[in-house]
């Protein structure tokens, strides 16, 4: 194919032809398009990383604090019921006293950690940001995806 001069009479330019992009450049916004790129997928994994072990964490203690409440409540309700067989049997024997007051000792433990556990409950949280970056990303018409921008 022969270069046909121009308006100005001379060929045009030897770096390609005009509207297209050199090689290199092309190449040099790719590659840093890929790290943007590889750098922005890293921080939304720390992110979401982050937002979900604290979020596990609290969950954790709480479904842990949980167990202790019924396994004590099953170990109260032992206590009460042995307490009111022993006092209907011997009707003012010390020993049903003395059960009924482990008993209540017991359920006073158990309003305790189910305070804890509630505190602990109400702190866990969906990854918040994680999500609203994700609703921003994904909206139709935003800056990165604009076609008219």
């Amino acid at each position: 194919m022969t270069e046909q001069p121009n308006d100005g009479g001379t060929p045009p330019k030897s770096e390609g032809f005009p509207g297209f992009v050199a090689i290199g450049r092309l190449a040099t916004a790719v590659t840093r398009f890929l790290d943007g790129l590889r750098s922005f997928v890293r921080d939304f994994a720390l992110l979401a990383r982050a937002e979900i072990i604290v979020s596990a964490k609290a969950l954790g203690t709480g479904v842990v604090l949980a167990l202790l409440v019924v396994g004590l409540t099953l170990l109260a309700a032992i206590f009460l019921m042995i307490a009111l067989a022993y006092g209907l049997v011997f009707l003012g024997l010390p020993a049903w006293l003395a059960f009924l007051i482990v008993a209540v000792m017991v359920l006073i433990v158990i309003v305790v950690l189910a305070m804890i556990a509630r505190k602990q409950f109400k702190t866990v949280t969906l990854p918040t940001r994680t999500l609203a970056m994700l609703d921003e990303i994904g909206k139709p018409g935003s800056e990165s995806t604009d076609p008219k921008s």
